[in-house]
């Protein structure tokens, strides 16, 4: 009975020791979260102007063929 009251002491002393850590975590998780939430914005941004830029080099590449097809007749 004492072996078992001293475990549950035991453990529950390691929880308390743990508990600020955990807690530690889970705000470091959320400001991860609110950080993510509000770069994704600016990340959705980013994609689009790649996006815009890719369709672009498309475009010119596709000019560029033409054209050579245009010289070669």
């Amino acid at each position: 009975m004492l072996l078992l009251l001293l475990l549950l002491l035991l453990l529950l002393l390691l929880l308390l020791l743990l508990l600020p850590l955990l807690l530690l975590l889970l705000l470091l998780l959320l400001l991860l979260l609110l950080l993510l939430l509000l770069l994704l914005p600016l990340l959705l941004l980013l994609l689009l102007l790649l996006l815009l830029l890719l369709l672009l080099l498309l475009l010119l590449l596709l000019l560029l063929l033409l054209l050579l097809l245009l010289l070669q007749l």
